[in-house]
């Protein structure tokens, strides 16, 4: 199916990234049966609308002093003032569903505090107007929203 082609290349690549030692992944998706797939396959830490309050914040703070060098959100925690100044890679598994979304996701790992450029990875969904724009105007609105 499409979106097991499009999971096997967002796992690819965050493995490929994951092979370079300062590299680190903060990923978000809409599902959490997605994040929990995601996490699962790459060992990686896993926080969603459903994780525990008490839960939450030990995950958080272990990714950011580096216990965990990848962690997989869901849209629904993005807004909630995260501070993710550790991850210098973020991969949208799924596209942010609004613009506002996007921005405030990106805007986790972009705050005062980073120190390293951060990279954004998306795959667009076929048969989308996102497909019908130019790659660059596509790349130009995630880094402005």
């Amino acid at each position: 199916s499409p979106f097991t082609m499009r999971m096997q290349e967002v796992l690819a690549t965050a493995r490929s990234l994951l092979d370079v030692p300062e590299n680190t992944l903060v990923m978000f998706t809409d599902s959490p049966i997605v994040a929990r797939a995601a996490a699962a396959a790459l060992d990686a830490a896993v926080v969603t609308g459903a994780t525990k309050m008490a839960a939450k914040h030990r995950i958080l703070s272990q990714f950011q002093d580096g216990a965990h060098r990848a962690l997989v959100l869901t849209f629904s925690v993005a807004a909630v003032g995260l501070n993710l100044t550790a991850g210098n890679n973020l991969l949208y598994i799924d596209p942010p569903p609004t613009a506002a979304v996007a921005a405030q996701s990106l805007g986790r790992l972009c705050r005062i505090g980073q120190t390293r450029h951060v990279h954004v990875y998306t795959w667009p969904v076929e048969h989308t107007f996102e497909m019908a724009m130019p790659r660059s105007d596509r790349t130009l609105a995630v880094r402005l929203h």
